[in-house]
């Protein structure tokens, strides 16, 4: 997300008005934390690995390895490590044995996990269903196509060395 750059944008010369209001948008949108968990008391990254677990586990009763959250959600091993201890702690996941490897554990949604998530599906669901009747059908497909045009070009923009 573009950082956010509104004081430094009223002192800077040659701003197109209509980029202004561009970098304007996007930073209200950052500020809204919209992308924040829904969950009090639960980092959205954690959040992220509730739903990794639920539905990307192959077998349920399995789990699945801290190696494969990790390649599924492109961060380290480590990184995930440290927020499955906090969800452990906070009695979302439990560590079962690897049947296939005495070495590894896997990571399993409790009867508490499963239920967070599903509470924040729900929210989700609702969210943007709600965007969408807001918006109607025809500007939120337009919200869509722009909003990915624009990913599209942001991520193109070669980053300055310094």
């Amino acid at each position: 997300m573009i950082p956010n750059y509104l004081g430094v944008i009223t002192l800077m010369e040659g701003i197109d008005p209509q980029a202004r209001r561009l970098m304007e948008v996007f930073s209200a949108i950052e500020r809204s934390k919209w992308n924040d968990s829904p969950v009090k008391g639960l980092a959205a990254n954690e959040a992220h690995i509730l739903f990794c677990i639920k539905h990307k586990t192959i077998s349920p009763q399995e789990g699945m390895k801290v190696s494969e959250i990790s390649r599924l959600m492109k961060v380290t091993t480590p990184t995930v490590t440290q927020s499955i201890n906090n969800l452990y702690k906070k009695g979302l996941v439990i560590r079962i044995p690897d049947t296939h490897d005495r070495r590894s554990v896997r990571i399993k949604l409790t009867d508490k996990g499963e239920m967070i998530i599903e509470k924040v599906s729900e929210h989700i669901r609702l969210t943007f269903n709600g965007l969408v009747q807001y918006l109607g059908t025809q500007e939120s497909d337009k919200l869509a196509e722009l909003l990915m045009k624009a990913h599209n070009y942001i991520i193109s923009v070669k980053k300055i060395d310094i």
